[in-house]
């Protein structure tokens, strides 16, 4: 085999390898509750009722009056009577997954934590409570929480 057409190959192999590793793949994300309020008030009743439902069971859950995120009932599960959590996936909302979970605190007291997130998604929903101890839906921007392992 001639030496320059050994090298050229080579050459050119190792060129193709470099590049199709180098690339950088981007997934284009939307914006799937660009039209729903940026925080929502939540009464702790809403959460209470929530953990009732069952596994399979399709339900609407009113944040506010411009914002319902209706879904099928993933699983609602406890554990050791101090925590559930309940998983509800909306096709309305890009498959985002609505995720509750109740903590029973040592006083007997509740808290509840939870997300509302979709992996195709640039924005999303994070419960909190705010200065008065009431919980509130707040939109946050994914790509602040989430870490890209897509290279």
């Amino acid at each position: 085999m001639n030496p320059i057409y050994a090298t050229t190959v080579m050459l050119l192999f190792t060129l193709n390898s470099f590049l199709g590793f180098s690339q950088e793949t981007t997934s284009i994300k939307k914006e799937i509750f660009a039209t729903q309020p940026n925080s929502v008030s939540i009464h702790q009743e809403l959460f209470s009722e929530l953990m009732n439902a069952k596994a399979g069971n399709i339900i609407s859950v009113t944040f506010s009056e411009d914002f319902i995120f209706k879904g099928i009932v993933l699983s609602n599960q406890a554990v050791n009577n101090t925590q559930q959590t309940l998983l509800i996936k909306s096709v309305e909302f890009g498959n985002a997954i609505f995720q509750l979970s109740k903590i029973v605190l040592t006083d007997k007291s509740e808290s509840y934590v939870g997300r509302i997130i979709s992996t195709d998604a640039e924005d999303g929903y994070m419960i909190s409570k705010n200065i008065a101890n009431n919980y509130q839906l707040n939109k946050i921007e994914l790509k602040n929480i989430l870490q890209d392992c897509s290279y």
